[in-house]
């Protein structure tokens, strides 16, 4: 009890005024541990909101906002760890050759909007008329499904439940290597050379591995990681 109060001194009650910003990184709240400075940890479902980069969290069925991120070491759910950096949290994932080096998610995810559910997974452009998704197959690869699978559709439509609308959705992150102390940044292909000048070639033959498409998130995790 004592461990849910000193959380709530650093939790306030969210009112989601914009709902269609809202773009959870997990598809459902996932149980998880909050780790705080000051050496407490609390146990509450968790989740990641990559629309408007914040942690949220469920109590008594509401959904909470996380604050006071100086207050926070680390936050736990579903194997994914995030850690605070720049005013925000970041996915943390340790690398696979060095204890020193580190790669940062900043996750950042859009909806946008692109037809109607139909029947047997086609995609209308307009409310009644039916579009085959397959014609739409690169649109959609984007999502991380394939054609005419309809999780891959519910994916992108998380908070619209019951809606006939069929969204997909559009990456914007920011990659961050932390080495000897140092960030680097890196938002695309030019960057991430910039990042590694050393490891030219072995980097080359990382991307044309993982087909890495900055488009597709995990190519770009999967790259660094075989690199870092």
């Amino acid at each position: 009890m004592k461990k849910l109060l000193t959380l709530c001194c650093c939790l306030i009650t969210l009112t989601l005024a914009a709902q269609t910003q809202t773009v959870l990184l997990v598809e459902d709240y996932a149980d998880g541990v909050v780790y705080l400075k000051n050496g407490l940890r609390v146990r509450v479902p968790l989740n990641y909101d990559a629309g408007l980069h914040r942690i949220r969290y469920k109590q008594k069925g509401e959904v909470m906002e996380l604050q006071n991120i100086e207050d926070v070491d680390s936050i736990v759910f579903s194997a994914r760890r995030f850690v605070p950096f720049g005013g925000r949290f970041c996915e943390c994932f340790p690398s696979r050759h060095s204890a020193q080096d580190v790669l940062l998610v900043d996750w950042s995810m859009q909806r946008h909007h692109i037809g109607y559910k139909g029947v047997m997974g086609n995609v209308s452009q307009v409310k009644g008329q039916s579009v085959n998704i397959a014609t739409m197959s690169n649109i959609l690869g984007e999502m991380g499904g394939t054609v005419n699978d309809p999780i891959t559709i519910a994916n992108a439509n998380r908070d619209t439940a019951g809606s006939q609308d069929v969204y997909r959705l559009r990456y914007a992150n920011t990659y961050y290597i932390l080495r000897d102390g140092k960030a680097k940044k890196i938002k695309d292909k030019k960057s991430l050379m910039r990042a590694f000048p050393d490891k030219t070639a072995a980097l080359d033959g990382a991307m044309k591995t993982y087909h890495i498409d900055f488009a597709a998130p995990q190519t770009v995790i999967d790259v660094i990681l075989e690199i870092l």
